[in-house]
């Protein structure tokens, strides 16, 4: 059995990648926490070159939607992409350099404009979102290769199981994930009375502050990776949970109610995406689940888990 490449390995190899589509030989990597992302020279200034080593996301997929996305919000122009013959070769992608600040970076919403200008733009994405071309008919994120599930539900219960999973394999805190498991099945037999009627649509569930960056004038939307076909509290209730804890927390939340964006299962998405970014970190091996944060926000994940079952015994507001 061949052993995995080391990230050096990847990160080399990215480079080079890099270096062949921007035509610059010293690309610099600026992110590497999931796809492996340079600033480059272009040909016409600088470049952003994402190499697509997430094998979950399907690059011509991704370069559809922002194509449909550009006009409705400010998204970086794709400039060019290779996709290669090998399926296990990494898809590279040359886009517009957005030079700014992550709305992740501590103190840029602190200023109470940005916040407000970052309450507006969400409310544009889920009013733009629902409009994309689905990757598949039927519930379920849109994964490579992944199909529709048979039922919502169903499909939230698998996914919210694995995150579960997963963070127990770190977490020593039974009371803790005793109380997620209960609450979790609880919400769901009541949201199976209503699944019938439930309209759906393509969601985003990945609007996290890293996705996005200010620019001095204005926030721009760098990245949509997690889509889905689900309902929209699936994807305000996944706001909720990426700006706990964060300084645009109050004004995020009362621009979404004031819009009518909040509806009766938001509660159940927030946990939903918290566990979410919780299985993440146990996939990354932390040392301590227990203090880790979601980006932007200084209180552990868990305790905004806890607060929200303390706040919501079911998801009915």
């Amino acid at each position: 059995m061949t052993d995995a490449p080391s990230l050096t390995d990847l990160v080399v190899h990215a480079a080079q990648k890099a270096s062949k589509i921007s035509g610059d030989q010293s690309p610099v990597l600026i992110s590497s926490s999931n796809n492996l992302v340079f600033r480059a020279q272009g040909p016409n200034g600088p470049v952003a070159v994402k190499v697509i080593v997430d094998k979950d996301i399907d690059a011509l997929y991704l370069r559809q939607t922002t194509e449909e996305l550009t006009g409705r919000l400010p998204v970086p122009s794709i400039i060019d992409m290779v996709i290669p013959a090998d399926p296990a070769d990494p898809a590279v992608i040359m886009m517009d350099y957005i030079d700014g600040h992550s709305l992740s970076t501590p103190g840029v919403l602190d200023d109470p404009e940005i916040a407000a200008a970052f309450a507006d733009l969400l409310v544009q994405c889920l009013e733009a979102v629902p409009a994309l071309t689905p990757y598949f008919y039927g519930p379920g994120l849109f994964k490579k290769g992944a199909k529709s599930k048979s039922d919502l539900p169903g499909f939230w219960e698998a996914y919210f199981n694995k995150y579960i999973g997963r963070v127990a394999s770190c977490c020593d805190d039974s009371d803790f994930l005793n109380r997620v498991s209960d609450w979790n099945r609880e919400c769901l037999t009541l949201m199976r009375r209503d699944a019938n009627g439930f309209a759906i649509s393509v969601v985003s569930i990945d609007m996290n502050l890293r996705n996005f960056v200010y620019d001095g004038r204005r926030i721009h939307v760098l990245n949509h990776p997690i889509l889905g076909n689900s309902i929209q509290d699936h994807s305000v209730g996944s706001i909720f949970a990426q700006t706990a804890g964060t300084a645009a927390q109050g004004i995020v939340t009362e621009r979404l109610i004031s819009e009518g964006k909040v509806g009766p299962f938001v509660p159940y998405f927030n946990i939903w995406m918290s566990m979410g970014i919780l299985s993440f970190y146990a996939g990354q091996k932390v040392d301590d689940i227990a203090a880790a944060t979601n980006w932007g926000s200084s209180v552990p994940l868990m305790s905004c888990i806890s607060a929200v079952m303390d706040q919501h015994s079911n998801p009915i507001r």
